[in-house]
């Protein structure tokens, strides 16, 4: 019998071929990758060789491709035998390459026996009919003929036949034997593959099997069908990258697919590498998240909203403890001070009086004058510390008509500047409410908000010192025009000066103008040297004006402004607050106030 080199990528695929045919009778060479099995046939060239397609390096089809093409084995058959004949482009592919056979593992394995049989060349035949030299030399020759001699030999020649014919029947036996063990475990593998299948069909979870080397779908069950909304032949002409909608989400296995009407989903993916159909492949399960992953987004939301305003309560909070405990330190201040001098009053009056006692015992009748006008003056010490308090609550409540005076000021300059200027109607409300947005999404404490809020109220006040006609002039304005424009920041901060806020308003306005990159107005500061309540202030008036008409345009939007400030980052804007400010309208919803 003949050489036979086996190409498998299991061992035991090829140790299972090995017993099918040195059974026969053939000598065996195994290899594990396509590459291997190349070399070792150009170093010393088979009778045969038997391969899957699926292999290692080199696969089954490029195998026998380079072994056709060789001029030393060419002439060597080449025999596929595979679990991968579902299709029947690979059986005409394979022969197209120049193959002898192609043979599916279903088949019985005396089938692939015969094959070979039939394929190797006639000098790697062993002959059962090994008896006929033994016929030959027992022959008698020409002059001894006897027929006692005659009959010895044909004794030793049936002899020979009997244990020829033994030992090729205990072969058949155990060859049968092999043939029996193989076609069993071939019944055992497809009985579990059609468990598989029948089990891989009614999960309810979404999954299908695609080809490692194709990336194509090989196998789809009904839940991911139903999942991504295509027929069954549709998914098995896509490839993988055909359900991708975009890039990982989060951490894990989370992907972003598309159904096949358009809806994009997200989706975790669990994936394992498996053999089927023997086809090196993946079997892919997948779970709908899109519900979890919006909730949780929503909750996350619901969590931020809530932690601001906790965060504004907190500052509130801490803002009036805080002046609650002033007030107190000064009252406990005063009632200390009173409770000294009353003390010191009450010794020196005591030293007076043992004095007098000790001195004036016969005067005791003055002794009683002097002890009236004592509790006379304690009586006034006690009056005048019961004014104190008096007077104490009167400035806590003149305080409290301060600020509220300050706030009716503040209110009658936005209204004076609005009735000026009417194109700015509620532009300062506008600029206040986005100015103290960003100052909280950027971190600003509480007092700072407040300074904030004011500034932005008041910042174009000194636009009352600016010709009404150029503040609606709907054209470009010449160099002077724009020179007595930008006047308005220094008329504004002379209004204001000589007003106490209780915070730098005045030079919050005085810089609103500026830029990080110097290229502001008035006085050209760069980075930080501008408050940061000004460089708040420069990007909510700039992002306030183009969401507003002017007389020489229309409303530009709020996406516009957006993008406007973005190009400035880093030069004209502070890039974290406007980081901030991009996040408080594009994922907070921050819209202007109408």
């Amino acid at each position: 019998m003949g050489t036979i080199l086996v190409a498998y990528e299991r061992e035991s695929e090829q140790t299972a071929l090995e017993q099918l045919l040195t059974g026969r009778g053939h000598v065996v060479i195994r290899s594990g990758n396509g590459l291997a099995a190349l070399e070792a046939a150009r170093r010393n060239p088979p009778d045969a060789i038997v391969s899957d397609i699926v292999l290692p390096r080199m696969d089954g089809f490029a195998l026998c491709r380079k072994w056709k093409q060789d001029e030393r084995l060419q002439a060597v058959p080449f025999v596929f035998y595979t679990r991968r004949h579902d299709d029947p482009k690979y059986e005409r592919f394979a022969l197209e390459l120049g193959a002898e056979r192609f043979l599916a593992r279903t088949v019985p394995p005396e089938e692939l026996l015969g094959a070979i049989d039939e394929l190797l060349p006639r000098g790697a035949r062993k002959s059962v009919a090994t008896v006929s030299p033994a016929v030959d030399f027992a022959a008698p020759t020409p002059g001894n003929g006897s027929a006692q001699h005659r009959a010895a030999a044909l004794e030793r020649v049936q002899q020979a036949q009997a244990q020829v014919l033994q030992r090729a029947e205990q072969e058949q036996q155990r060859l049968r034997a092999q043939v029996d063990e193989l076609q069993a475990a071939n019944e055992r593998l497809q009985a579990g593959e059609a468990r598989f299948r029948r089990v891989f069909e009614a999960n309810p979870v979404p999954m299908w099997i695609a080809d490692r080397a194709t990336d194509g779908f090989i196998a789809v069950n009904d839940a991911a069908l139903a999942l991504y909304g295509y027929g069954r032949s549709e998914f098995l002409a896509l490839k993988k990258h055909a359900l991708a909608a975009g890039p990982t989400r989060e951490a894990g296995h989370v992907m972003r697919h598309r159904r096949k009407d358009g809806v994009t989903i997200s989706v975790e993916i669990v994936s394992r590498e498996i053999e089927f159909d023997g086809r090196s492949a993946d079997l892919i399960a997948v779970h709908d998240v899109t519900g979890r992953l919006a909730a949780a987004q929503r909750l996350e939301e619901e969590l931020t909203a809530a932690r601001a305003a906790m965060d504004k309560l907190r500052d509130e909070r801490a803002a009036s403890e805080k002046r609650l405990r002033e007030e107190a330190m000064a009252a406990q201040s005063t009632l200390e001070s009173l409770r000294s001098e009353h003390t010191a009053l009450e010794k020196r009056l005591r030293e007076e009086a043992a004095a007098r006692r000790t001195a004036l015992d016969a005067l005791r009748d003055e002794h009683a004058a002097v002890e009236a006008r004592l509790r006379e003056e304690a009586a006034a010490q006690r009056a005048a510390l019961e004014s104190a308090r008096t007077e104490h609550v009167a400035t806590l409540r003149a305080l409290q008509r301060s600020d509220v005076a300050i706030q009716t000021m503040i209110d009658a300059f936005v209204r004076m500047s609005e009735r000026y200027d009417p194109f700015t109607a509620g532009s300062a409300a506008r600029v206040a409410a986005l100015a103290v947005a960003i100052g909280r999404e950027a971190g600003l404490e509480g007092s700072r908000q407040h300074a904030l809020r004011v500034a932005a109220l008041l910042h174009d006040i000194g636009n009352v010192a600016v010709p009404a006609a150029l503040l609606a002039k709907p054209g470009p304005l010449t160099d002077a025009e724009t020179a007595l424009m930008r006047a308005h920041v220094e008329e504004g901060v002379q209004l204001l000066e000589g007003i106490d806020f209780g915070a730098p308003v005045a030079e919050i306005i005085h810089q609103h103008h500026e830029r990080c990159d110097g290229s502001g107005y008035p006085r050209n500061l760069q980075g930080e040297d501008i408050l940061i309540e000004a460089r708040i202030l420069a990007i909510a008036d700039t992002i306030e004006a183009m969401c507003s008409p002017r007389p020489y345009r229309p409303a530009l939007g709020m996406d516009a402004a957006i993008e406007e400030i973005n190009r400035g980052a880093g030069t004209l804007y502070d890039a974290r607050l406007v980081a901030a400010c991009t996040r408080l309208v594009r994922e907070r919803g921050f819209k202007l106030p109408d």
